[in-house]
């Protein structure tokens, strides 16, 4: 484990009573837990942008090289833009992200140096405190990575809102290039 993890300042471990132990890593693993569910939730975000996401891309190529309309063709084309920036933050969170789960392996915990060097209430307090501090770790290294992939989802979602600037763009350069859209035709 990274010796720059969490430590604790108490001073006399002897003074820890069992069910005390028992409390401060149940609260500790609920903490770890809700890290996990947090990256569960943001998993089925970006899932879900990615299937919106996909959806648009499709339809706006689809229709710059079928369409007929030269103002949604326009529209179409600017669209892209916004879509391949939310589909580039979106592809950061199917990465492979390192997320901690409770419990710890066997070969990192049944090792001489909580059973050989010690025994009887010392033994077990070595274990909460190793068991605590390792809780600690995978909560700090699991809000990191909740952190960023939060971050990756809110950019995604602000590169769909720019689709919708799409459109006046689309206005912008139709009336550039002369033609004249439908709601401006004199009666």
């Amino acid at each position: 484990m990274n010796q720059n993890v969490w430590q604790t300042d108490i001073q006399d471990w002897t003074k820890v009573e069992p069910e005390s132990a028992t409390f401060y890593i149940s609260q500790a693993e609920s903490r770890l837990k809700e890290t996990t569910d947090t990256y569960n939730l943001t998993s089925t975000r970006t899932e879900n942008y990615l299937v919106l996401i996909t959806a648009i891309m499709t339809g706006a190529i689809g229709y710059m090289f079928t369409g007929e309309n030269p103002y949604l063709q326009a529209v179409s084309a600017f669209a892209l833009i916004p879509t391949i920036i939310a589909i580039c933050f979106l592809a950061k969170n199917l990465i492979q992200f390192t997320v901690y789960t409770v419990g710890d392996e066997p070969n990192a915990i049944y090792t001489s140096e909580f059973v050989d060097m010690y025994s009887g209430k010392q033994q077990y307090l070595n274990l909460v405190y190793y068991t605590m501090r390792a809780l600690q770790y995978k909560i700090d290294a699991n809000h990191i990575t909740n952190k960023k992939r939060i971050n990756n989802n809110a950019n995604a979602r602000r590169a769909l809102l720019y689709i919708v600037a799409a459109f006046f763009v689309g206005i912008i350069y139709q009336y550039a290039l002369g033609y004249q859209l439908v709601w401006c035709l004199p009666n």
